[in-house]
């Protein structure tokens, strides 16, 4: 390759959209509180090209008001979700009336979005799923850096299913299901 066929790499400084402050970030992060203003910004992977290109999106957060004042908050992606079982199918037994009843209400899914495992992620979601907490709104506390992009979600609350419906008597063989889900938020709990 010569050197006119190499793309020259522009350095984009993260600052606020609000304040236009710089945002201290490790390279993992990818959702940041503005420390001057307090505005939400997102990491966008998709900037507009421009004089005035941005790399940021604003992004609500919300704070559990069971959040304790000196503690670090955990961040999850939080969507409320309807999960329509079309055929499930069993080697033994049948659990399907019972996984309808389960689904028959929309639930709440949880996604952590600090740095852990595949299977740390699946069993707090899956335990999170069963045991919802309370989304009232209070102060910001300090939290664990949001490492898991939005757009991993949807693949995450798949494995939450699967696993749920796995983990019944009937020795689950195979399972189709419509998932249907509202915007995601960003909550930092307890």
């Amino acid at each position: 390759m010569s050197p006119r066929e190499l793309t020259p790499i522009r350095l984009v400084p993260l600052t606020c959209l609000k304040c236009q402050s710089p945002i201290a970030a490790s390279p993992e992060e990818i959702a940041w509180v503005c420390g001057q203003c307090g505005q939400g910004n997102l990491l966008d992977a998709l900037p507009v090209p421009g004089p005035k290109e941005s790399t940021t999106r604003p992004l609500d957060i919300f704070f559990s008001n069971a959040s304790k004042q000196g503690q670090k908050g955990r961040p999850f992606w939080v969507a409320r979700g309807q999960v329509t079982v079309t055929n499930r199918q069993s080697y033994k037994g049948d659990e399907g009336r019972a996984a309808r009843d389960f689904w028959s209400a929309p639930r709440l899914f949880y996604v952590p979005a600090w740095e852990t495992s595949i299977d740390e992620i699946v069993t707090l979601g899956v335990y999170l799923l069963r045991n919802p907490q309370s989304l009232s709104p209070g102060a910001a506390v300090p939290f664990l850096p949001v490492v898991t992009p939005p757009g991993d979600f949807r693949s995450y609350v798949e494995f939450m299913i699967v696993s749920i419906e796995a983990d019944r008597r009937d020795a689950l063989k195979s399972i189709t299901y419509d998932l249907n889900l509202e915007p995601l938020q960003l909550w930092i709990l307890p």
